[in-house]
């Protein structure tokens, strides 16, 4: 499961876009929600039914900019660091990788209750392997990444919900 935020060059925004396993959604700023059925027929492609129509849709992904094709239509999003959004407490419940690597091992799930320190997922980059730990207590609310994905740094991997 992935789950991004973006923004486009109208200021649009995709508050949450996630892929697990066959369902694709798009919760959109204003509260929008779209969700339906996804099949890969590709790498960074797939069908994407919802709300009845059916939808091509390919993407690529460099840095901070992600370019998806819907339908043969193309929208270039910018990541945007969830700090920077307005009440955002992201950086107090959530976990990032300091550095670009891949997730070698998540010690926790959903549910479960962590102390600050406890360490949550074990990511490798450069060669050596970084354990990331909880920043505050809580019960894990979302995990945003599985075992041997890639992934960026500063980009949150899961939340926390503190009491």
């Amino acid at each position: 499961m992935r789950r991004r935020i973006f923004k486009n060059g109208e200021g649009e925004l995709i508050v949450r876009a996630e892929a697990n396993g066959e369902t694709l959604v798009a919760e959109l700023e204003g509260g929008e929600r779209l969700e339906g059925s996804f099949v890969r027929t590709g790498p960074n492609s797939g069908l994407w039914t919802v709300n009845g129509s059916r939808h091509h849709i390919a993407a690529a992904e460099h840095k901070d900019t992600l370019w998806a094709a819907v339908d043969g239509r193309v929208f270039r999003f910018e990541l945007v660091d969830p700090d920077a959004l307005s009440g955002s407490t992201a950086a107090e419940n959530s976990v990032a990788a300091p550095m670009p690597g891949k997730v070698i091992q998540i010690r926790i799930k959903v549910g479960d209750t962590v102390e600050a320190g406890d360490p949550v997922i074990i990511v490798e980059a450069m060669k050596m392997e970084h354990t990331l730990r909880a920043p505050t207590s809580g019960t894990i609310s979302e995990i945003r990444c599985e075992e041997g994905q890639q992934v960026d740094a500063n980009v949150p991997l899961l939340e926390i919900e503190t009491e």
